[in-house]
């Protein structure tokens, strides 16, 4: 891949133990985050951890032609999309090059991706040139009517905060790429930044034959995989079927088959199955028939 000199690779390609190749970093309070997974945790730590991505160099050249843009477009508008995903959202807001430039990726399914490409390639054209988008514009973008300053994080070994969670891609020497995390252990499992990574890793990917945003993928094959698990048997096709007869089905015909997996605890459907009975029973007791009850997914 070439490097232009007033890429932000160039800017910060002093560091010896690896080759730089883009930072994500956490910003203030409008800044997108991953949710954390764990609670009441404890004293606040930071620690840092490295996993390797699915995408390799030649993968990224393949998608440099298709695209026609550079490698750091490509990664941060997949990091944008994979985050705002995990978050939720259709929109992804993050500074990268240690803070230096801000970074807003917005998107809906239908989007092109060609079309999301060169928003995020021109955008990072008047940021590198000065002659414009700036942390103000992003803000504005992200969230109209909010009138605030935020200033990147300048050093990465900055002091533990609510912010503190970054991301930042190297190559190794043998032409592979990692994602090494710095995260407050007290807030995030390496788990749960693994799953993100792998994430990131298939959405980059899939860009390789997707046209619209909706196209992407984030599960790898042994995800998939593992999902697929779920659901060994061919599902009904009846139109009128609703999702509580569809897991009625699969309590009824793969009671001992995981439902619901989350960190390090599995439920089968048979349990998933008596636990809502359960929930739904303890309802009853304190909501009269055609009341309302609310329910929070998150």
């Amino acid at each position: 891949m070439k490097k232009q000199s007033n890429t932000p690779e160039k800017t910060v390609k002093k560091e010896p133990h690896s080759s730089y190749i883009e930072q994500f970093s956490a910003c203030a309070e409008l800044e997108t985050r991953l949710i954390p997974d764990i609670h009441g945790g404890g004293k606040p730590a930071m620690k840092k951890v490295a996993f390797p991505l699915l995408a390799v160099p030649k993968d990224m050249d393949a998608l440099q032609k298709r695209f026609g843009c550079p490698a750091n477009v490509l990664f941060t508008s997949a990091f944008g999309i994979t985050i705002s995903i995990w978050g939720a959202d259709t929109k992804a807001f993050f500074p990268t090059g240690g803070g230096q430039w801000p970074v807003l990726v917005e998107w809906t399914p239908e989007m092109p991706l060609k079309e999301l490409l060169a928003k995020r390639k021109k955008q990072q054209e008047l940021v590198l040139s000065g002659k414009g988008y700036s942390y103000a514009d992003c803000v504005r973008d992200t969230e109209p009517g909010v009138s605030a300053f935020f200033d990147g994080p300048d050093d990465p070994e900055a002091e533990i905060g609510d912010d503190a969670l970054a991301f930042r891609m190297t190559a190794g020497k043998n032409g592979t790429f990692q994602m090494e995390c710095r995260y407050r252990a007290d807030q995030y499992s390496e788990k749960i930044l693994r799953q993100f990574t792998d994430s990131f890793s298939a959405c980059l990917l899939s860009m390789g034959k997707a046209e619209t945003v909706g196209e992407l993928a984030f599960l790898t094959d042994a995800q998939l995989k593992e999902t697929d698990s779920f659901n060994p048997g061919p599902f009904s096709e009846d139109p009128d079927l609703t999702l509580l007869d569809a897991f009625r089905e699969n309590v009824k015909r793969f009671p001992d088959h995981p439902a619901v997996v989350f960190q390090d605890t599995t439920l089968t459907y048979a349990q998933l199955d008596q636990l809502t009975d359960n929930l739904a029973a303890h309802i009853a007791t304190l909501v009269k028939p055609g009341g309302v009850v609310a329910i929070i997914l998150n």
